[in-house]
């Protein structure tokens, strides 16, 4: 290569460099985790550690999307850093969480919710409140009554609380 050609390649490559434009990818997502993804891609490496999720740093309020195992996905490459990829769209989704800065936090996957506030989850209430009724006595003329004659009733609510929501 001679000296011109040298120099015209080195100024590509500067300027290249100084752009750092973002890039789009096209794939399918696989082993999904809690923050992460791989988008293995046709005809292309895969991309290892796709953010679910692309708020920058621990803000303490977050919303990810997860997307199904093998689910056709397009991830953003930022900042032209081919180590920093963001998922941006999926075409099945798995899951949803949510969590905020006072304490919230909403999960809904695997056909379940959770709902939580300060780590007390609305399950654990529900079931708070169904083994207290069921254990509910009355004060009566001759003494404390029994527990309630439909506490079947109220333990088949309780189960039905756990086929909504996993904690």
């Amino acid at each position: 290569m001679g000296a011109v050609e040298q120099s015209l390649v080195a100024v590509v490559e500067k300027a290249a460099k100084k752009m750092q434009l973002a890039q789009l990818c096209t794939g399918v997502a696989k082993d999904v985790q809690a923050t992460t993804c791989t988008v293995e891609r046709e005809g292309a490496p895969a991309l290892y550690d796709v953010l679910l999720n692309a708020a920058d740093g621990d803000h303490g309020s977050s919303l990810t999307v997860y997307p199904a195992e093998g689910s056709d996905v397009v991830a953003g490459i930022l900042d032209g850093l081919p180590t920093e990829a963001v998922l941006l769209r999926c075409t099945k989704v798995d899951g949803i969480s949510y969590k905020d800065t006072q304490g919230v936090e909403v999960l809904i996957k695997g056909g379940k919710m959770s709902i939580k506030n300060g780590g007390y989850s609305l399950k654990q209430a529900l079931d708070d409140l169904v083994d207290a009724i069921g254990q509910l006595t009355v004060t009566t003329g001759v003494g404390p009554s029994g527990i309630p004659v439909n506490k079947a009733a109220f333990d088949i609510v309780k189960e039905n609380v756990g086929k909504l929501f996993n904690e």
